[in-house]
């Protein structure tokens, strides 16, 4: 009792000397680093998480900012080598014990709220036992952690992320994404009863669990063939349960992670279920209303920026607050824009021959920016080459692009000569990549774009070639 008390009062002289908005006072025994890398993201529709280095003195820092919202945190303490022990089920087989040498992340993540003042102490060489929080967010805090480490070690992160995916069929596969999001749910109302959390961070983890288990039932076939390189064997109707999967109405932020699950689960919906003729934006104003749909359309706007989006933000759009935030948010995105020109660009070929986008003037062109260390641009090449062959002979040219770093040339080179792929193959350099990337956007890889045939933007943001509609958005040019 007196250890606590002494505890409290410590917290609190710091406290009382500090102002802002949000405050963490934080002291961290047997750390050596004089500083800490914090990363925060605010729990808001088109938030970007921002990262800030806080010194670190005689054990002690102060982190402080100013938020309206809720804010995700992250503390990096470092990382230290580790070996991994862990026991995991082959199917047939049993149990077996597996070690892998690895690295531990000493980390704690927070959730703080506007007006928050939150003390924490602990002993950098034992985080899980030591942690401790003062202050009115502090269940709020152990309750962030302990899920973390409950369910995110790094047995729980093999498991679901590789072993399941690979060594599990289909059925089985979905027993097991049942059953944990089961488990989870129970965690979650049994640790409520321990810890008073809020409200909005409840239902936030309701929906990080429920859209953990919808990804990884849609992601499965997908993830089965990038590890093993063979198609799962799907049961009849595996997809079925798409059609029943839940989406939140609620206007209270619930993070990126949210909106990532529900990219997926739409794009899926629209492969599944949409007539070809019909675009995504389209799709999307079908399926979804209120405010739900305007947020989704808004995150969607950061990777496909497109007119029929942005209608929805116009002077009538009944959400005036997120109109404007879109407005400053892709005041940078007009380069996307049908009509823009295509950036400037020195690109060459493996000979060292270099070409623009002007050298492909009179004819559109379907741009493919990929790399060779992108797994999901390597899937993409059989789709492209067979649609590169169907449109042999019309108006329009294939070229791929690579990101490959400059010191990644040879590597580029020998992959493109040992695989079957498109006719015109080009690598942008690091300036290049850069620039095409800051024009449109690029913030990951494949990528595909249209061009017209005097080099301007048709689709910033085409659909992949494996995609049901890449055929008639072509077909409606040639």
């Amino acid at each position: 009792m007196k250890r606590i008390l002494c505890l409290v009062a410590m917290v609190g002289c710091w406290l009382s000397s500090t102002a802002g908005n949000i405050v963490l006072q934080g002291k961290v025994a047997n750390y050596k680093a004089d500083s800490v890398a914090i990363t925060y993201e605010p729990y808001q529709v088109l938030a970007k998480s921002v990262k800030k280095t806080v010194a670190v003195k005689n054990g002690l820092f102060t982190f402080t900012v100013d938020s309206k919202v809720p804010l995700r945190v992250f503390l990096d303490f470092g990382k230290v080598p580790a070996v991994n022990k862990y026991t995991i089920p082959f199917p047939g087989i049993g149990d077996s014990t597996l070690e892998s040498e690895g690295v531990e992340f000493r980390m704690v993540f927070l959730y703080l709220q506007p007006e928050e003042r939150l003390g924490m102490t602990l002993d950098w060489k034992d985080i899980q036992h030591t942690l401790k929080f003062t202050g009115a967010g502090s269940d709020n805090n152990k309750f962030v952690n302990k899920e973390e480490w409950v369910w995110n070690s790094y047995r729980e992160k093999v498991l679901r992320n590789y072993h399941e995916p690979v060594y599990f069929s289909p059925e089985e596969f979905t027993k097991l994404a049942d059953n944990r999001l089961e488990r989870k749910l129970q965690f979650l109302d049994s640790i409520t009863k321990v810890y008073k959390i809020s409200p909005a961070l409840k239902e936030i983890y309701y929906w990080k669990f429920y859209g953990e288990w919808a990804s990884a039932r849609i992601n499965y076939p997908k993830t089965h063939e990038m590890y093993t390189s063979e198609k799962a064997q799907l049961p009849a109707g595996y997809f079925d349960f798409v059609k029943g999967v839940k989406t939140s109405e609620n206007s209270i932020d619930k993070g990126l992670a949210y909106f990532y699950f529900l990219d997926g689960l739409m794009k899926k919906k629209y492969e599944l279920y949409a007539d070809s003729t019909v675009s995504m934006e389209s799709f999307v104003k079908q399926t979804m209303t209120g405010k739900a749909m305007y947020e989704y359309m808004a995150f969607r706007l950061g990777s496909k920026y497109s007119p029929e989006a942005m209608e929805l933000f116009g002077k009538d759009s009944p959400y005036p607050d997120l109109t404007a935030l879109i407005e400053k948010r892709y005041a940078n995105m007009k380069e996307m824009l049908p009509g823009a020109p295509a950036p400037m660009a020195k690109l060459v070929n493996a000979d060292g021959k270099a070409f623009s986008f002007a050298d492909f003037k009179g004819k559109y062109v379907y741009i493919d920016f990929w790399a060779t260390w992108c797994g999901p641009c390597i899937r993409e090449i059989p789709s492209l080459v067979e649609l590169e062959k169907e449109y042999h002979g019309k108006d329009i040219t294939f070229v791929s692009i690579s990101f490959d770093k400059d010191a990644d040339l040879q590597k580029w080179k020998n992959f493109i000569s040992k695989r079957t792929m498109g006719e015109i193959q080009l690598r942008a350099d690091t300036k290049s990549n850069a620039g095409i990337s800051k024009s449109w956007n690029i913030v990951s890889i494949p990528r595909f774009a249209i061009l017209d045939r005097e080099g301007k933007v048709v689709d910033a943001n085409a659909p992949l070639p494996s995609s049901k509609e890449i055929r008639g958005v072509l077909n409606k040019l040639l």
